[in-house]
């Protein structure tokens, strides 16, 4: 049996058709949907993508310091579910674009083939770096690091002098990394494989190609114009709740529509050649997000303002199809800490040690929901939001412990009326709950501090010559 885990950037649960969406973004997610579990809430370890990832490959919490930068690399101390399934002799394969998951921050880890495309888009945008590209290749991560901020700090230029005058995008297009994907498994699909595809289309800035534009009636000019509203609203809180009108706020929907569409018909010509290889029925496909984005439900468009925990951001798509799953329409509450444990479990192969979730197949049918928790991030200010939420409740605060938010989340699922004061003894017990994950984080951080510093002390040791 086979895994493919598809990850698509932002992607909103209820901008699916399977979720209860009203427009037709997602016909063949929807169809998929059908085909095996549907999970109606599942959460996200976190936003932005630093903070889920690690929930989603390595079934651990994201851990780092409260400061205005949040990416850090994975812990070495982790533990990827490529690593794990490559020891039980699975061929793995990973195509994507985003640098916050590449190679430099340590999710090559276990996996045979890794392309991130950065390499790809420096060697053909930057002739004068080939041969930093060629030291890239050979693994050097200082180099690497320098190669990804040379490129992204082209891409911002780009974006706020230039406004994307082209169709040109900061990221691989769905096509490119589907192609990857299909000429790889024509090569490996008689064994055993897991392959990781993430797709960035979802992700702003919202230039969908023109075919799906069409009926949108939305110029390039007001794709460009309606992009700088949004750098503008990151860079100026005073912005953010007065920069968008509710006609722009439209049109950013549409275009995220658009862009969804576009990804579900590159899934549909997947699917298709999954069937036609004959490797489709035999295959695990998950489908999930690493979080969602916001349309001004709390002030902002988009995942990069205060990444306070609200549903909007951590509330995403969950679908898993494969041998032997029913059609079945999960309702209970589930945590992306527990998707790698689960594939083991789908798998049939022993616990990692290193995970610290747990399979939710046994959990499926049980009556309680265990509650899940989720971290946030204000870059600005550095302050780190934690969420712990049940199917009925939610309590976020931030690690400074100045600011409490309670929601019940059953009467008010917009998570609009703060009952704190209210309602003090649910906000209690909550209160403790995220207490006890402060303390497993610190645990995570020590252990990684750590490792950090004895791979230190072996390096000097080995540069003397005294090992």
């Amino acid at each position: 049996m086979n895994v493919i885990l598809i990850t698509i950037d932002c992607l909103r649960a209820d901008h699916l058709g399977c979720l209860g969406y009203d427009k037709k973004t997602t016909p063949t997610i929807d169809s998929l949907a059908k085909e095996g579990f549907l999970f109606t809430q599942a959460i996200s370890t976190g936003v932005p993508t630093s903070n889920s990832f690690p929930g989603i490959l390595a079934s651990t919490y994201p851990v780092y310091e409260v400061s205005k930068h949040h990416w850090r690399k994975l812990p070495k101390n982790a533990t990827l579910i490529s690593e794990v399934l490559r020891k039980n002799g699975y061929t793995t394969a990973a195509f994507h674009s985003n640098p916050m998951l590449s190679r430099y921050y340590g999710y090559s880890r276990g996996f045979d083939i890794f392309d991130d495309s950065l390499l790809f888009k420096i060697i053909e945008r930057r002739n004068k770096l080939q041969n930093l590209a060629k030291k890239i290749t050979r693994g050097h991560a200082k180099a690497y690091k320098l190669a990804a901020k040379i490129y992204w700090t082209g891409v911002k230029i780009k974006n706020l002098f230039q406004g994307y005058l082209s169709q040109d995008q900061p990221y691989e297009r769905a096509e490119i990394i589907t192609q990857k994907a299909i000429s790889w498994l024509k090569n490996s699909c008689n064994k055993k494989f897991f392959l990781w595809l993430h797709y960035m289309d979802v992700h702003e800035p919202y230039l969908p190609p023109r075919e799906y534009l069409k009926n949108l009636k939305i110029s390039k000019r007001e794709q460009r114009k309606l992009w700088r509203k949004i750098l503008q609203q990151e860079r100026n809180k005073n912005l953010a709740s007065k920069g968008i009108s509710e006609d722009e706020l439209k049109k950013i929907v549409d275009l995220y529509d658009a862009e969804l569409r576009y990804l579900d018909s590159n899934l549909k010509f997947f699917f298709d050649e999954l069937k036609e290889m004959g490797v489709y029925d035999d295959t695990f496909i998950i489908i999930t997000s690493d979080h969602g984005q916001e349309f001004m439900e709390h002030g902002w468009v988009g995942h990069r303002g205060k990444q306070k925990p609200y549903d909007t951001l951590i509330h995403v798509p969950l679908i898993i199809k494969g041998p032997g799953l029913e059609r079945n329409v999960v309702r209970k509450q589930v945590s992306l800490l527990d998707l790698s444990p689960t594939i083991l479990d789908l798998l049939n192969l022993p616990k990692e040690s290193r995970f610290l979730g747990k399979s939710f197949l046994p959990i499926i049918d049980e009556e309680n929901s265990k509650g899940v928790i989720s971290v946030g991030h204000d870059m600005g200010d550095a302050v780190r939001f934690i969420s712990y939420r049940t199917p009925e409740w939610k309590l976020i605060t931030d690690n400074k412990g100045k600011t409490y938010e309670l929601y019940n989340l059953k009467k008010d699922p917009n998570e609009t009326r703060n009952l704190y004061e209210e309602e003090r003894d649910i906000a209690k017990e909550f209160e403790t709950k995220i207490k006890e994950h402060i303390r497993i984080e610190n645990i995570i951080e020590k252990t990684e501090s750590e490792i950090t510093r004895m791979a230190e002390k072996l390096r000097k040791l080995k540069k003397l010559g005294k090992i």
